[in-house]
């Protein structure tokens, strides 16, 4: 399901400094490593944001029956 989040609200502000405090972590962490770790990190990143995303769609399609084109298009389309 999903809910619309009014904008300036604390729970979008919440998200916002959230995620980018974990995106600058991420790139000040991997800034300095090998470059073995940093292809395994985006490997694997890579894998679980692919089968979160399949997981989703399988989930709505056929556990909940709530797929529809309206909900499940990426936003961009």
């Amino acid at each position: 399901m999903n809910v619309a989040v009014q904008s300036l609200s604390e729970l979008w502000w919440g998200g916002l400094i959230s995620s980018t405090s974990a995106i600058i972590f991420l790139l000040l962490l991997f800034k300095k490593s090998l470059k073995s770790y940093q292809l395994l990190f985006m490997k694997s990143l890579s894998i679980m944001l692919f089968f979160s995303w399949i997981y989703g769609h399988y989930n709505a399609m056929f556990i909940s029956n709530s797929w529809s084109l309206e909900y499940n298009l990426p936003l961009h389309l």
